[in-house]
């Protein structure tokens, strides 16, 4: 049996969820992980929540990458009421959506990686399976977005257009 399969204790073999800690642990260490209200990256590991941020003089931003099975991909941008967002998801496989949370959604940490609860706007939430999402931007603050492989993992081109 392999030390990542192992959950017996007490016999030198080391357990799924210290190794989770203990590299979530070392991440946060490594790279000098942490959360910050200025928009700088939070690391726990090797998805960070990432702030997108537009050039000066631009509306729009893209984001080439890619997420594994099973992880998901978090992004934040700071927008202001009224303002129109629109949104694209594109795979190469058709094999990824997004769910587009409100300001004040919160984000934390667990041994599987983040999780984000809050409210989302409407037909982009969590069984929506929303790839494109356009509309007027309810509230000032914050939003998230989180990009999670339907099978598989997914290399993503992720448009964000706010005006």
């Amino acid at each position: 049996m392999s030390a990542i399969g192992a959950t017996r204790s007490g016999s030198g073999v080391i357990s799924t969820k210290r190794v989770c800690f203990f590299s979530a642990l070392l991440a946060v260490l490594l790279t000098g992980g942490v959360s910050s209200a200025s928009g700088q990256i939070y690391q726990y590991g090797d998805y960070p929540i990432t702030p997108i941020r537009f050039s000066s003089g631009k509306t729009t931003a893209t984001i080439n990458d890619s997420v594994e099975r099973g992880a998901s991909a978090t992004y934040t941008f700071v927008a202001r009421e009224g303002q129109h967002a629109d949104i694209q998801l594109t795979t190469e496989e058709d094999n990824a959506s997004f769910i587009f949370y409100m300001p004040g959604a919160t984000v934390s940490k667990d041994d599987g990686g983040y999780d984000v609860s809050g409210p989302t706007l409407p037909n982009a939430g969590r069984h929506g399976r929303a790839t494109h999402w356009t509309g007027r931007l309810p509230v000032s603050g914050k939003y998230t977005l989180t990009i999670q492989p339907s099978r598989g993992g997914a290399t993503y081109h992720l448009t964000v257009t706010i005006k």
